[in-house]
């Protein structure tokens, strides 16, 4: 388990204006999790492909014959913490966080959300049956 605090707090008294939001991926997993950061009019688009899936996870989706999309929903899948961060300014939090050893994914980008579109619009999935 990771312990986020410490790095976070520094990275909100550095650039609390350019962080936006932040979703801890728990139980409900990705997409139930990170839309709660989120105004009603913006979806995440989140590519899964950006990281890998952790050989935990793997395991668990193979022997539980889980698909990927109740993986997403059910597990942090590798990513426990999620930043929305303001354009531009992407590069100088992950590498604040990187220096205070988080490891950290670009993995999308918010959009506004068209009619009928859920909070969190994933892609990639398919990587996850490789």
């Amino acid at each position: 388990t990771r312990i986020y605090v410490k790095p976070l707090l520094k990275a909100l008294a550095t650039s609390s204006a350019a962080i936006k939001g932040l979703a801890h991926i728990t139980g409900g997993g990705l997409l139930d999790n990170v839309p709660r950061m989120l105004p009603a009019t913006l979806a995440a688009h989140i590519n899964v492909s950006t990281w890998e899936l952790p050989p935990v996870f793997r395991w668990l989706k193979q022997n539980g014959n889980v698909t990927a999309t109740e993986m997403s929903r059910a597990f942090n899948c590798g990513v426990g913490m999620i930043l929305a961060v303001e354009k531009g300014s992407e590069g100088a939090i992950a590498e604040l966080l990187q220096k205070e050893g988080q490891t950290v994914y670009q993995i999308g980008e918010l959009q506004v959300k068209q009619e009928g579109e859920e909070g969190c619009i994933l892609t990639g999935l398919e990587t996850w049956d490789a």
